[in-house]
Order: structure tokens, then C-alpha cells, then sequence
């Protein structure tokens, strides 16, 4: 008799399947929504970074023919101005102004690996970020922070911003690099943090190297080269 009553229990108990959906979801659950979140953080930085190219290749052309400088265009000749009149409008309002940080020099090929005429303007920039150890350097791109000069830039003069274009329609060589930053929570939960200010951040650099056109500089301020 009890050992018949032991078994219908445990026959009751093995068929009442009630609460197990929510114990499989408490298993599976948090797992698949932490792979929901990587999928989605992954794709959101390849989708800032791709607008961070558009707005730069965009200012890039800008600067290239001239209208950066020229009389009824928005003013270029300062780095905010860039940023605010020309880069950040080019994002189309998705990514914070007060997060770009930018460079822009006249480069000598000739002072570039390989120099005398055998550089390009590719030389001139290692398309990296300016990071010492794991601390994002921004001194050159109008922040904060150390970050070394370019390889061949036009002088050990530069402070990281020189637009100043030809004086006599001679065209001049010129890099831009653009760096933008926001907060991350991926790289601090797999563990590789970049910080800025003592933040861990999430940074993407943009860079266009191209040639100016051959316009007589319109620039009356103080040569910032």
C-alpha cells in the first residue's frame, strides 16, 4: 500500500510540468538578451563609424575646393567652427558635436617613410587611435590628453590644426582625422576599456587624405601652421 501510494506520487509529480517554462527561462534568458545586447552595440558602432566617414569625407571635400575659406560659406578657419559648421551638420544630427575631436596639417611626403618622393599621403597618418596604453590621448584633436605628432606632418610647429590652404593656388597636401567618442558598457564588460578623462569610452577615428584644389587662400587671421 505505501509502496503503491509512493509511486502515484511520483507519477503525479513527473507530470506536472507547471513552472518549468519559467525555469528554462530563467536559465536561457539572460544569456540570450546579454547576446541581444553585444549584437546590438556591435552593430550601433559600425553604424556611428560609417556616419563618421560620410561627415568626414564630406568636410574633407569642403575643405579641398576652398569653401571652408570663402566669403558667404560658413566659416572654417578654426577648429569649433569646423566641427560645428561643417563636421557635425554632415552626421545629420546623429552624433554629439561636443563629442568630435579633430585634426587637421599640411603634410611634407618628402619627410614621410621612404620620403624623397616615394611617400603618399597615406604615410602621413597610421589610421590608429592615439592611445598611450589603454588612455585615449586627444591634445592633438583639441581635447585633452597626450598624443604624439604625425610621422611627416609640415613642421614640429603644428598644433594639430592647419587649414590655412595655399597661399599662391599651389596645392598642399593635407590629412584630416576626426575621433569620436561616447560611453561604452561592452568594452568594460569583455574587459578591454579605452578611457577618456578617466572614463571608459568607446572611440572610432575617420581619416581622409586628399589634395586641395588649386584656389588662392582667402585666410586673413594669424596662420594657425
Amino acid at each position: 500500500m505505501i509502496l503503491s501510494r509512493l509511486r502515484r506520487a511520483m507519477r503525479i509529480a513527473t507530470d506536472d510540468r507547471r513552472g518549468s517554462m519559467m525555469v528554462e527561462f530563467a536559465i536561457v534568458g539572460p544569456i540570450f538578451f546579454l547576446l541581444l545586447f553585444v549584437v546590438f552595440e556591435v552593430s550601433y558602432d559600425a553604424y556611428l563609424n560609417e556616419v563618421l566617414d560620410t561627415a568626414v569625407q564630406a568636410t574633407a571635400r569642403q575643405i579641398q575646393i576652398g569653401n571652408t575659406q570663402a566669403t558667404g560659406e560658413p566659416d572654417g578657419t578654426t577648429r569649433s567652427n569646423l566641427i560645428n559648421n561643417y563636421l557635425c551638420p554632415n552626421a545629420l544630427g546623429l552624433l554629439k558635436c561636443n563629442n568630435l575631436y579633430l585634426r587637421i596639417e599640411r603634410i611634407d611626403t618628402s619627410a614621410c617613410p621612404g620620403g624623397s618622393g616615394t611617400a603618399d599621403l597615406y604615410d602621413a597618418s597610421s589610421g590608429s587611435l592615439p592611445l598611450s596604453g589603454n588612455s585615449l590621448g586627444l591634445s592633438l584633436y583639441g581635447g585633452t590628453g597626450s598624443g604624439g605628432p604625425t610621422t611627416c606632418q609640415y613642421s614640429t610647429s603644428v598644433s594639430g590644426f592647419c587649414v590655412a590652404g595655399p597661399s599662391n593656388g599651389t596645392p598642399e597636401f593635407i590629412v584630416l582625422s576626426a575621433i569620436y567618442v561616447a560611453p561604452s558598457f561592452l568594452q568594460r564588460l569583455i574587459g578591454d576599456t579605452v578611457t577618456y578623462n578617466g572614463k571608459t569610452i568607446r572611440a572610432m577615428i575617420s581619416n581622409a587624405a586628399f589634395v586641395t584644389e588649386g584656389f588662392t587662400s582667402a585666410y586673413t587671421g594669424s596662420s594657425p601652421c
